[in-house]
């Protein structure tokens, strides 16, 4: 039989448990909005706005969750993006490292997650004319696709064309050949 003084219980577990949820809840929200509000600004050129509200949500996913939790790495991808776009090379670049650094201390990122923020720091420094990073960090992405535990062709096939690509505009035909081949 069930007293008055267990419903009380287990109505006051019930409303610490909802306030836990709604206190995780909340700021994923936030974050989600935040997120969203970049990326739209992102898309129609304006970078600068997309740089402030992108930081916000970063700010926010690191004070909710820690500066080495998976959301944090979104937010500082996301944020690298819009730097790069914007022709912040220096800064895309760190932000970029940062995000890799968590993914890799994480594992449970997915490959094509990781492999893509990788190619995209490869971008930044074919970018900005830093040419011997571009080529390695092109070769760690596809590293990466290759070694993944699940295999991910379109993903490997992405990042194979984007080596073939950098070798082609750097003249380097004969390297680029092969790799355009297998993808």
């Amino acid at each position: 039989m069930v007293t008055c003084s267990r419903l009380v219980g287990f109505a006051m577990l019930a409303l610490i448990i909802a306030s836990q949820t709604d206190a995780v809840a909340a700021p994923q929200s936030s974050w989600t909005t935040l997120t969203a509000k970049a990326d739209a600004l992102a898309q129609n050129g304006d970078f600068s706005a997309a740089i402030v509200i992108g930081q916000s949500a970063l700010t926010l996913a690191e004070k909710t969750y820690g500066p080495g939790h998976e959301q944090a790495a979104v937010s500082l991808s996301r944020l690298a993006y819009y730097h790069s776009k914007a022709g912040h090379f220096a800064d895309a670049e760190s932000l970029y490292l940062r995000a890799i650094a968590i993914m890799e201390q994480i594992g449970k990122i997915k490959t094509s997650d990781l492999s893509s923020v990788i190619h995209n720091l490869a971008d930044v420094y074919d970018r900005d004319g830093k040419t011997p990073q571009a080529e390695s960090t092109y070769r760690r992405a596809v590293e990466v696709s290759e070694s993944a535990p699940i295999q991910e062709p379109k993903v490997l096939s992405e990042n194979l064309f984007r080596l073939a690509n950098y070798y082609f505009q750097h003249r380097r035909y004969e390297e680029s050949i092969p790799l355009y081949q297998r993808c």
